[in-house]
């Protein structure tokens, strides 16, 4: 699977790219340099230690500074604006009910248009999201070394602290949490990732770095990764052995598990079904009702959580696609969204010559979110890095207007344009 001549990472890009994953990463891994992952309560609030909160904020003001860089130099292509001001507008959601954003959220929004700003004046594409991939598996990496060398920092303990005591490990009697605050993180981070770690053009880091991350998946015990992860392979194996279309098939895969996700949800009634998703989704949908055309806004569980309600203790958001983004932002918000995981699966599921790894993500994406909420496309979220950085740059490399993806036909625009200049001067 990995594309043969393909290009290499833009450094500015790479940059960008290193500084958003440090800031996702780098102050949960600090943070459980001494703390101990805990199954908090939804209205509880986690421990940050105060070196965390200083990794934090020095990594926002590199990543910061890195897009102001990447701004001030000359664009490498001349894109297609479309895909940005589709972003723009998912990003601008949270805005719906200004008073459920704070002052960093704001921060953090207008940072992640900045990086997708620079990342369409840059034209990121394949060689980027190959790159991603191979981060994603320093991560795993790290995670895995952590749960062996470190485990009572690395492991997610019960709600009374007791580690050894998970019924669904898969990997000995606890779940790897790594530098992240839950177990499910990690394995939906690593089963992200690796669809683009498959794209790495040498093999050795290919196999490897796929390794490590279906690894890490395993030992995070995350179901609803390790579901979608094992319908990706066995894609990949059937399509292998019948010499079928493998973009297609993840195409379909993809389309069908969003009709999925908004189906299942609404077709269920019972509110212990699925590990008490089932009372979730009801109490979701009667909050939806209060506003179905703009929705609740961003701290809407935040909310719920610090009272007594019949979701229960463990509804830290809808647990799945559909139901959370029409508390969050109504219809008109879900609609959007729909829209374009649509677009992105259609666009980037037609045949091509290079594996961008797109429409295996978007597939998994999906399977994930049938039982996960993990719609998170601000740059201060610990999964942005997996979900919100690959769909900007699905988004902003594509060439709506002309039906290519990945910046190509913007490259091709800005070289056409500076050899007709050139040619004028003479």
């Amino acid at each position: 699977m990995p594309s043969r001549g393909q290009k290499r990472v833009d450094p500015i890009c790479a940059v960008l790219i290193t500084l958003v994953v440090a800031r996702a990463v780098v102050p949960g891994a600090v943070n459980y340099l001494s703390a101990t992952h805990l199954s908090l309560y939804v209205s509880d609030v986690s421990v940050q230690t105060p070196a965390a909160g200083t990794a934090a904020a020095i990594l926002t003001i590199l990543l910061g500074l890195g897009v102001v860089g990447a701004l001030a130099r000359a664009p490498r292509v001349q894109p297609d604006a479309t895909g940005l001001i589709v972003f723009a507008g998912l990003l601008a959601l949270p805005l719906l009910h200004p008073s459920a954003v704070g002052r960093n959220q704001v921060v953090e929004l207008l940072l992640t248009l900045g990086v997708a700003c620079a990342l369409w004046r840059r034209g990121a594409g394949r060689p980027e999201l190959a790159y991603l991939g191979a981060l994603a598996a320093i991560v795993a990496g790290y995670a895995l070394a952590q749960g062996v060398l470190f485990p009572e920092h690395a492991m997610f303990a019960d709600r009374f602290g007791n580690f050894g005591t998970s019924r669904k490990a898969i990997i000995g009697d606890d779940q790897l949490a790594g530098p992240f605050g839950h177990s499910n993180t990690l394995g939906i981070y690593c089963a992200l990732a690796v669809p683009f770690a498959l794209t790495i053009s040498r093999k050795w880091v290919c196999a490897l770095s796929t390794a490590t991350l279906t690894l890490a998946v395993l030992w995070s015990s995350s179901r609803s990764a390790l579901i979608a992860l094992g319908i990706f392979f066995l894609i990949v194996l059937v399509t292998t052995v019948t010499r079928r279309s493998r973009r297609s098939a993840m195409r379909l895969w993809g389309l069908s598990v969003l009709g999925l996700t908004v189906v299942v949800p609404f077709a269920t009634t019972d509110p212990a079904a699925f590990t008490r998703r089932g009372a979730i989704w009801m109490g979701s949908i009667e909050l939806w009702r209060e506003d179905w055309v703009t929705g609740l806004g961003t701290d809407t569980y935040e909310r719920v959580g610090a009272l007594f309600n019949s979701m229960g203790p463990d509804a830290s958001s809808g647990h799945n696609l559909a139901v959370g983004s029409l508390v969050v932002s109504g219809l008109a918000g879900t609609v959007l969204i729909y829209g374009c995981l649509i677009a992105l699966n259609v666009r980037y599921g037609r045949d091509r010559p290079h594996d961008d790894g797109l429409p295996a993500f978007l597939a998994i994406f999906g399977t994930i979110s049938i039982m996960e909420y993990v719609w998170v496309l601000s740059a201060g979220g610990e999964l942005f890095p997996a979900i919100g950085l690959p769909m900007m740059i699905a988004l902003v490399g594509a060439d709506w207007l002309k039906g290519t993806g990945t910046a190509d036909a913007g490259a091709e625009r800005l070289r056409l344009k500076s050899a007709r200049s050139t040619e004028s001067r003479g």
